[in-house]
Formats: C-alpha cells, structure tokens, sequence
C-alpha cells in the first residue's frame, strides 16, 4: 500500500475518532469543547482529502485500490458527521439535507457504476469539487456549534437584539442550505453531462 492510499486509511480511521470525540461531553461531565475537538478531527481528515490526491497524481502514485477507497473515506467523512448533526440538532431541516444529499451520492455512484459496465470513465467536475469544499465547510461549522453552544452563556454578546448563539445559528443554515444547493446542482450537472452512458450500446 503506497503513501495516498495510507493517508486515505488514515482519513477512515479518523472517523470513529471523531464520533467519540463529538460525545466526550456524555463521558466527562461539564466538557464543553467536544464539538471543538470534533470539528478540529474534521478539518484534519478533510485535509488529508486533499493530500493524497495531491500526492498521488504529483507521483504518479494512483492506483485503483485509491480510486476505490478516497470517494469511500469522502462520503462516509461527511456522512458521519452530517449524522451528527441531524441527532444533536434533531431538527428535520437537517434530516431532509441528510436525505438529499445521500440521494446525490448514490445517484453518481449509480451512474458511474453503469458508465463502467460500459468500460466508459467518468472524470471528476469542478462543480463536484466545489460542492466537496461546501460540504467541509459545512460540517466543521456544524461540529463546532456544540461548543458555541457550551459556551453560549459565558459569550453572550448582544447584537440587534439577538445572541451570538443566535447569529451562528443562522450562519450555519445558510451555509447548510448553499451545501444543499451545491450538492443538487453539482449532481443534475453531472447526471446530464454524462447521459450518454444511458443510450444503448448500439446508438
């Protein structure tokens, strides 16, 4: 196994590390940075997203078994923390984001699959890309209300009659509803770009 690959691994490893870290505050009474260290766990493996890929094509290191596991270790990533999200929340706004975007993923991940019985390779978008990023973006800012929320009273800041809490309340479901966004968008994108690989093989 290469370097890419040990770093993608790494990235699946760190998820059950993180999900323990997300209940820290269950095991140790009065904790309040769980959502802290969670989010930091986050932000770490999303990096390493990052840094195999970059290694493995600067290198010329990808193999299949990395084309197999890095859009693993991805969706898992997200997903895990997006649950999360929806049990610590427990809003249905989150549920429904859930739910869109595990369709999104297993609608590509469908397409792609009939593409290959096709021998036809689907090549990543910028669009994907950017919706990956949102996503990220999304989910450190999710982990780390718990902490905010811990913190909420010790930081209360009076801004136009609201909170400090309130305001990043808000913040994290606009950015939650641009991921939405993004995740639809980025995935009709790459659904009718890649039609032709629903017309027979005789077309």
């Amino acid at each position: 196994m290469n370097l890419p690959n040990k770093i993608t691994v790494s990235r699946l490893c760190l998820i059950p590390v993180m999900i323990f870290a997300f209940y820290t505050d269950a095991i140790f009474e009065g904790f309040k940075y769980a959502g802290l260290i969670a989010a930091v766990i986050f932000c770490f493996a999303a990096f390493t997203d990052f840094l195999d890929g970059y290694i493995a094509r600067k290198y010329s290191m990808v193999t299949d078994t990395g084309k197999f596991l890095d859009p693993i270790a991805d969706k898992v990533l997200v997903l895990a923390a997006l649950f999360l999200a929806v049990e610590y929340f427990g809003h249905y706004i989150f549920t429904i984001a859930a739910i869109i975007i595990i369709t999104r993923e297993f609608a590509v991940s469908a397409l792609r699959q009939v593409a290959a019985t096709k021998k036809v390779i689907l090549a990543a978008d910028k669009l994907g890309k950017y919706k990956a990023v949102c996503q990220y973006a999304a989910m450190i800012m999710l982990l780390f209300y718990k902490t905010v929320a811990a913190l909420e009273p010790e930081v209360r800041v009076a801004v136009v009659q609201t909170t400090f809490l309130d305001i990043y309340r808000i913040i994290c479901v606009s950015v939650l509803f641009i991921t939405v966004v993004m995740t639809i968008w980025s995935g009709l994108n790459y659904i009718i770009k890649n039609r032709r690989v629903f017309k027979p093989d005789d077309q």
